[in-house]
C-alpha cells in the first residue's frame, strides 16, 4: 500500500532524515517545517469544528472525529518533544519514527472521514479533509498488469515527485522490489542454460539496471533519475510475475500432465483436463513400465522369507535370491 501525506508532513520527514543521517548539519533548520506541520494541524482542527457544528447524529462519525482529534494532539506532543531533543540524534530517530506512525494513522482516518462526509453531508465543504486523498485514487479504477512491487514503486516515485510521499517510503518500496529480484535470480540459477526464458531474463536484467541507477537518487536527490526510472519500469512492468510463473511450472513439471488438446497443465493424477475435459493420457517410458511389471517382493527359495524386490540376499538366512529371468525381459 502507498500512502500519501500532506506536503508539510513530507517536508518535515525528509528534512529530519537528512539531519539524522548527517547530510544536513543545521538542526535548527527543522524548526520551520515543525511550524508548518503545526499550522496544518490547526486547519485540520478547524475542519473538524465545522463538522461538529453540523450536529450530525452519527455515532461512528463522532467516534472517528474524536479519534482523529486525539491523534492531532499526539502529533503536537511529538513535535514539542522533537524541539526539546533537537540536538540528540538518537532521540530524534525514535521521535521521528513515532511521528511517522501517528501521521500514517491520521492520514488513513482523515481519508475515511472524508468518504463518510461525502455521503452524510454531500453539500458541505471541508477543504483540508477533502484535500487529503491519495494522489492515485483515480488510478485505482483502472486495470493494472504490473507486478505489485513495481506498481507500488512507480506510485511512490510519482508521489515523491509531487512532494506528497517521503523519500523514506521510496527507500522501502525500492528495497521490496530489489529483494524480490534477488529471490527470482536465485531460482533462475537452476535453469541457467534454459533458452525458453531468455527474453524475460533480459527484461529482468534491464529492470535491475534501472534500480541500480535509481539508487543514486538517495545520494544526489536528482529528480531526473525518478522520471527516467518511471519510464524504464513501464517497459519491464510484469517480467517478475511472468518469470515466477514459468519457473514454478518448470520446478514442478514432474507433478503435472499436459493436455494434448489445449495444452493446459493438470495435476498428475487427473483423468480429464480441467479446461477442455479431454481424457488425459500419461505416457510411460519402457523403463517405467518394466519397473511396474516387476514384482515388489522376492521369496527366498530356501526359507520362504519375503524380501524387497531389490534385495540380492535373503534378510533371514542370507541365501542368494533368484528372480525369474522372464520377469526382467
Amino acid at each position: 500500500m502507498v500512502t500519501a501525506y500532506p506536503p508539510q508532513v513530507v517536508n518535515f520527514i525528509d528534512m529530519s532524515v537528512d539531519v539524522i543521517k548527517g547530510l544536513n548539519p543545521n538542526r535548527n533548520s527543522l524548526r520551520a517545517p515543525i511550524k508548518e506541520v503545526k499550522a496544518f494541524d490547526l486547519t485540520l482542527r478547524d475542519d473538524l469544528d465545522r463538522v461538529r457544528a453540523l450536529n450530525l447524529m452519527d455515532e461512528k462519525l463522532v467516534m472517528e472525529m474524536t479519534l482523529l482529534g486525539g491523534y492531532i494532539f499526539k502529533r503536537d506532543q511529538v513535535l514539542q518533544k522533537f524541539e526539546v531533543y533537537i540536538n540528540n540524534k538518537n532521540m530524534l530517530f525514535e521521535i521521528l519514527r513515532e511521528f511517522c506512525i501517528i501521521s500514517e494513522t491520521m492520514q488513513i482516518k482523515t481519508r475515511d472521514l472524508g468518504e463518510k462526509l461525502r455521503v452524510i453531508a454531500p453539500y458541505e465543504k471541508f477543504p483540508v479533509i477533502e484535500g487529503l486523498k491519495d494522489f492515485y485514487a483515480q488510478e485505482l479504477g483502472d486495470v493494472h498488469i504490473d507486478d505489485t512491487e513495481v506498481s507500488e514503486l512507480k506510485r511512490t516515485i510519482k508521489g515523491v515527485l509531487q512532494g506528497i510521499i517521503p523519500v523514506t517510503d521510496l527507500d522501502a518500496k525500492f528495497t521490496n522490489l530489489y529483494n524480490k529480484q534477488d529471490a527470482i535470480m536465485e531460482r533462475l540459477q537452476t535453469f541457467s542454460t534454459d533458452t525458453d526464458m531468455s527474453g524475460l531474463k533480459e527484461q529482468l536484467e534491464k529492470q535491475r539496471q534501472t534500480l541500480l541507477e535509481l539508487k543514486n537518487y538517495f545520494a544526489d536527490k536528482n529528480k531526473d533519475r525518478l522520471t527516467k526510472a518511471m519510464e524504464e519500469l513501464d517497459t519491464t512492468a510484469n517480467c517478475l510475475e511472468k518469470l515466477n510463473d514459468v519457473i514454478s511450472v518448470k520446478e514442478t513439471s514432474d507433478q503435472f500432465v499436459t493436455c494434448f488438446r489445449c495444452g493446459e497443465l493438470n495435476a498428475f493424477d487427473s483423468q480429464f483436463c480441467k479446461k477442455c475435459r479431454a481424457a488425459l493420457v500419461v505416457y510411460k517410458t519402457p523403463e517405467e513400465e518394466k519397473k511396474e511389471a516387476s514384482p515388489q517382493v522376492r521369496t527366498c527359495f530356501r526359507c520362504g522369507q519375503l524380501n524387497a524386490a531389490d534385495f540380492q540376499f535373503c534378510r533371514r538366512c542370507k541365501s542368494p535370491l533368484v528372480l525369474d529371468k522372464s520377469m526382467e525381459e
